[in-house]
């Protein structure tokens, strides 16, 4: 009877303390795992900047023409957009083809609403690249300038991401 009581004593005793250290030990973990985890996503997001704080310099022109042209596009003035193009694109495009992609983009999309400057880098081979984030009722589109090595409009693009 003396045996029966302390095997079941120290077998529930030594169950009792091994359960308690392996939750110990698997909450710890735990802990420990979410929060490398919380402080890594906090250090990716903290290297990642908005548009806003992007390094524009020496865009400052060409930011300012491709707010001009979406200025242009609300207004319908498109013989102002084709004067700023290159020889091909004024071979490719031409300002009823502006009017007909302007008309169809409110109508598919919705009205056009805002346009943000999005980002702005240099593209070796070619020139400058801007990039305008536009609202069109509730769809977000992405204007898309290809400045050439003349500052000329030698791309343009209406895309549904970067």
């Amino acid at each position: 009877m003396f045996f029966e009581m302390f095997f079941s004593y120290f077998f529930f005793n030594f169950n009792f303390v091994v359960m308690k250290n392996f939750v110990y030990f698997f909450f710890k973990k735990l802990f420990l795992g979410v929060v490398v985890m919380c402080l890594t996503v906090l250090y990716a997001s903290c290297g990642l900047r908005s548009a806003s704080s992007q390094n524009v310099e020496g865009f400052e022109d060409q930011i300012a023409l491709a707010d001009s042209i979406l200025l242009y596009f609300q207004q319908e003035q498109f013989d102002k957009i084709v004067v700023h193009f290159d020889d091909n694109m004024k071979q490719h495009l031409n300002k009823e083809q502006l009017a007909v992609v302007w008309t169809q983009l409110n109508t598919q999309f919705g009205k056009f609403a805002k346009s943000e400057f999005h980002s702005a880098q240099k593209i070796d081979a070619v020139g400058d690249r801007i990039v305008f984030q536009c609202n069109f009722g509730s769809t977000r589109l992405y204007f898309d300038l290809i400045f050439g090595k003349d500052d000329k409009i030698a791309g343009m693009f209406f895309k549904p991401n970067v």
